[in-house]
């Protein structure tokens, strides 16, 4: 074992890791980091192994190769959209000519025009791997298959043991095994990922999930910590109450939630002005670092993200960034879109979320994102920072700590405008986007069409893979495209809506019989999938904050961002998923019009006892 000054880094002595090593030198092209371009295809020429994420990409490139070399393909689908288009313009002709039909073949054909010259004139030129020759590669997972049937063990034994016949909990295995699939066909270069920090991260998720859902005194540690939270966040009423009079509307976003935000903002700063969050950080680093085997950079800014938010938390790497890998810089975008600050952590209880779930949440996020950080984008050069080596973090430039806290509040300022803009925004062109879809509808003789439900529809399999209750499933996969698509300040908003009703006796289902809040088990698993800043308006911010700090790879940024969205997105999910797996239905207080209900049968929109007593709405 090699001591460095950020952690230990394990000297390489398996076969695999010198493969590895060798081929990592082998696709070392340009030391240059600014100019360093990554080429599977040319990559994928010089390997003579098989490796498990090459086996299960290996169709999918095979079906590339099939697309790219039949230039019909194109053509065909072109076709096939446009005779979608076509085929919906005749409805809307036949059914409401002189108000849409026209517009809609106008649209249609023009779409279909350009598009097809497009396909007319593109060139497909996919080289295919080279493999020259494959070798077996035998590799030690003694430790990893006694965890996995060790892990999978106990699961069967909460789905039909612990829990009471809960096979629910079964199709949290197959989701989490199919995020890692999608992750692997997403992988920028599939036959270089390590299972080390995969093999961790899940591994450190299912631990997080077993000592808060399965022990005492984990769930009652957490609990007690939301609580604490919860009454620090009741502190920031105090303010709110000077400022604006002890009649101010409790039920008031801009009065009752956005103030809390620069409250905690404050104190965050202070913490850090003082050294004791840069003290907290940087060991849980180094235990990521020894662990999982990453670099200093990547760790830290991971488990800067359980307290800070994605704009903050690169601060603390700032004079590296311009030396990291591309697959470094990944990880540290993926943490953050994976994860929620700790200054809108309060906002978030302020609006009835559960604290202890959002505290679970933001412990189980961090590995959950390096894992598929690490293999959607795995190394593919040499980093400066292999041994884990990192140096010491800026301190916060304060006269003393009251400067300190009026900077914090100085930076919260701009949190508050930025999400009160975000939240004005993205309301105003959701309910747009609902409209245009119900004109669409309306131009068939279709009611009831919606963007929400839209989302609802698109997210519907990766929720209903989580464990989702089946009734809940579009609910939940609303707020969850919600989420992803405009803000999830805008689906906790939903989801706080939800635990409203539900608290007031509302019916489970409406006139319409739509969903109108969610069982116990669906709304602490879409909770936990909710937690992160994965959506798209935190593209921009992601690529501008981290160009600010090193403006010569600005251009790095901006390429791996939506990449890093979508792996931040799946780690979401596969927290989610590791939750479902583990749930445990043990009676804690799940309230509708001050009843516990925690015990009732919930199904056809009907809320039943054991001795067959129907609660009336």
């Amino acid at each position: 074992m090699e001591e460095t000054d950020f952690g230990y880094h394990e000297k390489k002595n398996s076969s695999e890791e010198d493969i590895h090593e060798n081929e990592e030198k082998n696709s070392q092209e340009d030391p240059n980091f600014e100019n360093f371009e990554y080429s599977l295809a040319k990559d994928l020429e010089h390997c003579t192994t098989w490796s498990f994420g090459l086996i299960i990409y290996w169709p999918f490139m095979k079906f590339r190769q099939f697309y790219a070399s039949n230039p019909r393909l194109p053509i065909i689908f072109a076709v096939l959209l446009a005779l979608g288009f076509l085929i919906f313009a005749i409805f809307a002709m036949v059914r409401n000519f002189t108000s849409h039909g026209v517009v809609f073949l106008t649209i249609g054909l023009l779409v279909a025009l350009f598009k097809g010259w497009d396909f007319i004139d593109e060139k497909y030129n996919f080289e295919g791997p080279k493999i020259k020759e494959i070798h077996k590669k035998r590799v030690n997972w003694t430790i990893g298959v006694i965890f996995l049937c060790a892990a999978v063990g106990y699961a069967l034994w909460t789905a039909f043991g612990k829990s009471g016949m809960n096979a629910q909990n079964l199709i949290g295995i197959s989701g989490l095994i199919s995020y890692i699939l999608l992750s692997i066909i997403l992988s920028v270069a599939p036959h270089r990922i390590k299972w080390r920090p995969v093999i961790w991260g899940i591994g450190t998720q299912y631990v997080a999930a077993v000592i808060v859902l399965h022990t005492e005194w984990g769930y009652a540690a957490f609990e007690w910590l939301g609580e604490i939270i919860s009454k620090f966040v009741s502190y920031a009423a105090f303010g709110i109450e000077f400022l604006f009079g002890a009649d101010f509307p409790v039920d008031n976003f801009a009065f009752a939630v956005l103030p809390i935000i620069i409250f905690f903002s404050m104190v965050t700063s202070m913490l850090y002005y003082v050294g004791f969050l840069q003290y907290i950080i940087k060991k849980l680093a180094w235990l990521f670092s020894y662990f999982f085997g990453t670099t200093g950079p990547e760790s830290m800014t991971t488990v800067g993200n359980m307290f800070l938010s994605m704009t903050e938390s690169p601060l603390l790497i700032k004079p590296h960034i311009n030396n990291l890998t591309n697959a470094e810089i990944f990880a540290v975008m993926t943490a953050g879109f994976a994860s929620i600050a700790g200054s809108v952590l309060g906002g978030y209880i302020a609006l009835g979320i559960s604290a202890a779930h959002l505290l679970t949440a933001t412990v189980m996020s961090a590995p959950a994102a390096l894992a598929i950080a690490k293999i959607i984008h795995p190394e593919v050069q040499v980093s400066n920072y292999e041994n884990g080596k990192v140096a010491e973090s800026e301190k916060l430039e304060a006269g003393n700590i009251i400067e300190a806290a009026s900077k914090g509040i100085s930076e919260a300022i701009n949190i508050v405008l930025n999400v009160a803009a975000n939240l004005l925004g993205f309301v105003a062109i959701q309910n747009l986007l609902d409209d245009v879809l119900a004109w669409l509808g309306n131009s068939v003789d279709q009611p009831g069409w919606s963007f929400s439900g839209l989302l609802g529809y698109i997210f519907y399999p990766f929720v209903i893979v989580m464990g989702i209750e089946p009734q809940d499933s579009i609910a939940s996969a609303r707020l969850v495209g919600t989420k992803t698509f405009f803000n999830e300040f805008i689906a906790f908003l939903d989801l706080s809506e939800m635990i409203k009703l539900r608290e007031s006796g509302a019916c489970k289902c409406s006139e319409s019989g739509q969903v109108q809040w969610l069982n116990q088990r669906s709304e602490a698993l879409v909770t936990y999938a909710l937690c992160g800043f994965s959506n798209f308006a935190s593209v921009g911010i992601m690529i501008g904050a981290m160009s600010s700090l090193a403006p010569k790879r600005a251009p790095t940024f901006a390429k791996l961002a939506i990449r890093a969205l979508a792996a931040g997105t799946i780690a979401c999910l596969c927290t989610g998923c590791m939750v479902s797996i583990l749930y445990v239905d043990d009676g804690r207080e799940f309230i509708w019009n001050g009843i516990d209900i925690s015990d009732f049968e919930i199904a056809d929109c009907e809320i039943r006892h054991s001795n067959g007593t129907v609660l009336t709405c």
